[in-house]
């Protein structure tokens, strides 16, 4: 591939679904990279300068373990781009979902805004007091139509009652004498 070539293409970085995607197109061997963050622990990314093969090569240092070569570089100022993108890929918050956007692109997660939470909350409370009433006057319906019924009767009439049953008990009545003093 010639240089002239090489140009067209950079390198970008971003975090999908936590891991570190790397392409690197402008290498001198091109490769695209992944890495989960969660397995990787403390690492750190450096750029080594190769005098042998006149190469700058992106490398990935864990905490524990040995180093592992990304990708070489002919050009400084490449590796240290690819460096930095990745970086920055570290700083953005992640998207969930693999996408190809350009390193440049900023990455926007969408995040209710507090006006819209409070809202939310707000009108649940006012369906909970809403849904609260009506259980209220449902159940006040309710007891309300278990209550014994009272019949109102006139006290003149059953103390006239009374009276005459214990002058007369054991006589006989007519049902039409019965049937008036009720």
């Amino acid at each position: 591939m010639s240089s002239q070539k090489k140009k067209k293409f950079s390198s970008s970085a971003e975090v999908v679904d936590k891991h570190l995607i790397l392409s690197l197109p402008n290498a001198s061997e091109p490769i695209v990279w992944r890495m989960e963050l969660e397995t990787i622990g403390t690492a750190s990314f450096e750029i080594s300068k190769d005098k042998a093969k006149k190469s700058y090569k992106l490398m990935l240092k864990p905490k524990k373990g040995s180093a592992e070569v990304i990708a070489p570089f002919t050009e400084e100022d490449d590796a240290i781009t690819a460096l930095m993108q990745a970086s920055e890929a570290m700083q953005r918050p992640a998207t969930n979902t693999a996408s190809t956007q350009n390193i440049n692109t900023p990455v926007m997660n969408p995040v209710p805004n507090a006006t819209q939470q409070q809202s939310t909350q707000f009108s649940k409370k006012w369906m909970y007091l809403l849904l609260g009433f009506i259980a209220a006057i449902g159940l006040y319906v309710f007891m309300t139509k278990q209550t014994p019924k009272t019949n109102n009767f006139d006290t003149s009439t059953k103390n006239s009652l009374s009276s005459e049953s214990d002058s007369k008990t054991g006589v006989p009545m007519s049902a039409d004498d019965f049937l008036n003093n009720l």
